[in-house]
């Protein structure tokens, strides 16, 4: 069966009905329909049909019209084109000679001009064109596709010659080296745009970074005059993303991506940044505003959707006259509505908009973003301006991306474990509206099932869950949990345990990055790691305070940072900090989600450590998802029961916040006072004893 990956809309007939026939004859294979994009001196070729197939090697399928001479020329300059191209790359030569053959066939519906060459044909005659079978082997099979998938540069950038035997470092490098290929799913969703918007899911560590920048760099490299903008909420993802799509786009083409026409922005800005919101705020001719005046207009948490809906009513009473040809979003869980209507409105039509994100980066939700018609509001008829709807001929609109290549499938099974409080003894912090999307972020159901007020197993499925995690790592050794008796105690630990990995594991310093999961506490705390980090000769900064906010790897130091900045970012290595804080008596569902991001940072090992009694209770938890074979065993809310959650788990306001933290010292001054004079509750006025013992929820003692 052929695998149709739509670089473009298949709507070319000829070609359409070759496929069919091809497909009907049994060929194995995968047709990249307007795809790759190979630069030369002269120009960008773009390939109509490049046919990937076991048997036949690389057929590229034209339908260029014109004598047999004018087939004949354009057949030679998609076949050294293309040879050139591959030439590049050592194992797919056998000596002198490209490894696997390459032909062409010119699709004509002209049975005249077909009869004229053994090589041009028409769709009747596609099946008797071609070559003679090749056979080539899935290893080379495998190389082929990645050279052609333009992914080769997302092999690591270290040799990490130095590694060796059963070290961590020399476990890298293997790990690193198997991650070559797309999947089917990272695939249809990079290469394929469709004529429209389009919206692409998956946890973190599914891809979805390196999906927008491939999608970015295909469509610079494809269209060159468009006007593309690309844009995310982590500002320390601005380093990363400007890599990707460079390096991406030199694999299509022969010169340097153009910054001016593949903007590439931080959603809001900075200082010393421009910023979409400031594109867009100066095109209207609006102020633009700063952090300083949103915060004080609007408040911290709402600050940047309160300068998007000012601005968003400031552009309703003027003409707005759109900017870009196409527009991606990654992080979109991040953003508010508002700012996905600014893009709507400041996108060409057909408002080619994609936008990727975490599934449950918010664990409480469904999922990290409202519906289609929220985000990009309705016509005067109540109808969503945006559609996901399939058009016919055309990629998907709607992609699921399930399968989880950044962490091991222990990792993210304790970390959703902890972060919905599964296992804790006071029972569920949160959970999500829809059970049913447990399946599409890849976990199955063991026993059980997933309905209201069901017990259910569920447990990472095999089909989401890379091969090579359970055949190189150890879940002992993957995930570890730490309580100790003192912050001091902690950091001591994690310094020497960072020593150990640089001197032992042969591991380098930027392979590591320590997590704190509040930014109240990670200030004074990072100093503090990094005193003892200098201790022991091993180099670190801070991101953000002795490294720019948007820079959160430096070669040879090892990476500390605060939960947000970290978002987006990963490492091989991960040390949570102080993970106690999150499991804290307030704001339980914020807490548990900001533990959740900062274990999902890890692509191979993760130590979450802290003090106190509420980090035992979280190693508690932890050793019951061992216990358990890394499985979630829970009854699966009611209705009501989840109203109930959120109701005593959600988000307090700062004024909230003050509030109890006066009635907890008022308590705690009154009950010290009743324990100094002797008194106890049944010396209270019944009424008042009864009060206070429906409000400790103890009706007897």
């Amino acid at each position: 069966m052929i695998e149709k990956v739509y670089g473009n809309s298949l709507s070319v007939g000829l070609l359409k009905d070759a496929l069919a026939k091809l497909d009907e004859s049994g060929i194995d294979g995968t047709a990249y329909l307007g795809y790759p994009v190979i630069g030369t001196v002269e120009e960008n070729l773009v390939y109509e049909c490049l046919l990937v197939s076991r048997d036949y090697g690389l057929l590229i399928l034209s339908t260029t019209n014109g004598s047999k001479e004018d087939l004949e020329d354009e057949q030679d300059r998609l076949f050294f084109a293309l040879q050139n191209h591959l030439g590049k790359f050592g194992e797919l030569r056998d000596r002198r000679q490209l490894a696997v053959p390459i032909n062409v066939i010119s699709v004509v519906a002209d049975a005249q001009v077909a009869h004229q060459s053994e090589v041009i044909a028409t769709t009747e005659g596609i099946v008797e064109a071609l070559p003679d079978k090749a056979n080539i082997s899935d290893d080379l099979m495998q190389k082929l596709n990645a050279a052609i998938q333009c992914i080769v540069t997302l092999r690591p950038k270290k040799a990490r010659a130095n590694a060796e035997g059963d070290t961590k470092g020399a476990l890298l490098r293997r790990l690193e080296a198997q991650i070559a290929n797309l999947d089917r799913y990272q695939k249809s969703a990079s290469l394929e745009t469709p004529n429209g918007p389009q919206r692409i899911r998956g946890l973190a560590g599914t891809g979805k970074t390196v999906v927008v920048a491939l999608k970015a760099a295909y469509l610079h490299a494809r269209h060159p005059d468009w006007k593309i903008g690309l844009t995310f909420y982590t500002k320390s993802l601005y380093q990363q993303f400007r890599d990707l799509t460079f390096r991406f786009f030199r694999e299509h083409s022969a010169a340097d991506p153009d910054f001016e026409q593949l903007e590439v922005l931080h959603s809001w800005g900075s200082s010393w940044s421009s910023g979409m919101y400031n594109r867009m705020a100066e095109a209207l001719e609006h102020p633009v505003r700063d952090f300083s005046y949103a915060k004080n207009t609007y408040g911290y948490s709402n600050a940047f959707r309160g300068i998007c809906t000012e601005l968003l009513r400031f552009a309703q009473n003027r003409r707005v006259e759109p900017i870009f040809d196409a527009f991606l979003i990654d992080e979109a869980q991040d953003l508010p509505p508002e700012f996905f209507r600014l893009v709507y409105l400041f996108t060409k039509a057909p408002k080619r908009i994609v936008w990727a994100y975490d599934e449950l980066q918010n664990l409480s939700n469904e999922s990290g973003l409202p519906p289609v018609d929220v985000l990009y509001g309705k016509d005067a008829e109540g109808n969503s301006l945006v559609s996901l709807a399939r058009q016919e001929g055309e990629p998907s609109r709607d992609v699921v991306l399930p399968m989880c290549y950044r962490n091991t499938p222990w990792n993210l099974t304790a970390a959703h474990a902890l972060g919905f409080g599964i296992y804790r003894d006071g029972g569920l912090v949160q959970y999500f509206d829809d059970s049913q999307l447990w399946g599409e972020i890849g976990y199955e159901v063991v026993d059980g099932n997933v309905e209201p007020g069901s017990d259910v197993s569920l447990r990472r499925g095999a089909d989401s869950t890379p091969k090579f995690f359970n055949e190189e790592l150890e879940s002992d050794d993957a995930v570890q949990f730490q309580a100790m008796e003192t912050e001091e105690a902690q950091f001591e630990w994690i310094a020497t345990e960072i020593e150990r990995n640089l001197r032992e594991d042969q591991l380098d310093a930027d392979d590591l990055m320590v997590i704190f999961p509040t930014p109240r506490t990670a200030k004074s705390a990072s100093a503090r790691i990094q005193r003892l980090l200098s201790k022991y000769d091993v180099r670190s900064h801070i991101v953000g305070t002795s490294s720019s906010s948007s820079e959160m790897f430096v070669s040879g130091s090892v990476s500390i940072s605060h939960v947000f900045r970290a978002k987006g970012n990963e490492a091989p290595m991960v040390y949570v900090a102080n993970a106690n804080e999150c499991n804290s008596a307030y704001n339980q569902a914020l807490m548990r989600n900001a533990l959740f991001a900062a274990m999902t940072r890890s692509r191979a090992w993760v130590r979450v450590s802290g003090f106190g009694a509420g980090m035992q209770s979280l190693v508690d938890e932890f050793e019951k998802v061992k216990a358990n074979g890394f499985t979630l065993k829970f009854k699966i809310p009611t209705v009501d029961e989840l109203q109930q959650l959120r109701r005593i788990h959600r988000d307090l306001s700062p004024e909230e916040k003050r509030k109890r933290t006066r009635q907890k010292n008022q308590l705690e001054k009154i009950f010290s006072s009743m324990a100094e004079d002797g008194i106890k509750i049944t010396d209270l006025d019944p009424a008042l004893a009864n009060q206070l013992r429906e409000l400790l929820g103890d009706g007897e003692e």
